[in-house]
C-alpha cells in the first residue's frame, strides 16, 4: 500500500508560514499529550519518556523560531510552490512535511531577494531613486531576518527523533 503521495501547488509566504507553524503544534501537542500520559506511572525515569522530552523540546523550539517571524505586509502575499510529499498517518513523517514547506518558503524568499536586488542595481542616483532604494534595502534586510528564523526552525524541525511505541 502506498504511504504517500507527492503534491505541487501554489500558495502564499503567510500561509505556508501558518500552516507549517499549525503543523508543528500539532506534532508537538501530541508529544506532549502522551509524555504525559506517562507520568505518575513510573515510566518518567525511561528512555522512551527521555525521547519524548527531546522530542518536544525540538519542537517547541522550532515553534518558537516559527512565532517568532514578523512577516511584513508586502511579504505575506509573495507566491510559493511546494513541491512535497505527503506522508499518511506516520508521525515520524510529520516533520518531512514541515521542512519540506519551510524549505519551499526560503526558495520563494530568496527569489524575492534577487528580484529586489535586481532593482537596486537599476536605480539612478535621483531623490526618488535614494527613497526606493531605502525600501528595498529594508524589505531586502527583513527577507534575510525571516530566512534566518525559518533556518533555526528548520534546524530544529530536523533535529526531532520520534520515539517508537514500544
Amino acid at each position: 500500500m502506498k504511504n504517500h503521495k507527492r503534491v505541487r501547488f501554489e500558495t502564499t509566504v503567510g500561509s505556508a508560514i501558518e500552516d507549517v507553524k499549525s503543523e508543528v503544534e500539532t506534532l508537538r501537542d501530541e508529544i506532549e499529550s502522551w509524555k504525559d500520559n506517562l507520568e505518575g506511572t513510573g515510566l518518567e525515569n525511561t528512555g522512551k519518556y527521555e525521547q519524548l522530552e527531546e522530542a518536544y523540546d525540538s519542537l517547541d523550539a522550532g515553534s518558537n523560531a516559527l512565532d517568532s517571524i514578523d512577516l511584513e505586509e508586502s511579504l505575506k502575499g509573495s507566491p510559493v510552490i511546494e513541491k512535497k510529499i505527503i506522508y499518511f498517518e506516520f508521525q515520524a513523517y510529520g516533520t518531512s512535511n514541515a521542512c519540506a514547506k519551510i524549505n519551499s518558503i526560503m526558495e520563494a524568499l530568496t527569489e524575492r531577494g534577487e528580484e529586489i536586488e535586481e532593482a537596486l542595481n537599476s536605480l539612478d542616483d535621483t531623490d526618488k531613486g535614494v527613497i526606493e532604494y531605502e525600501r528595498l534595502t529594508d524589505h531586502k534586510t527583513a527577507i534575510e531576518d525571516i530566512e534566518l528564523e525559518l533556518q533555526d526552525a528548520l534546524d530544529n524541525l530536523k533535529s526531532v527523533e520520534f520515539p517508537g511505541m514500544y
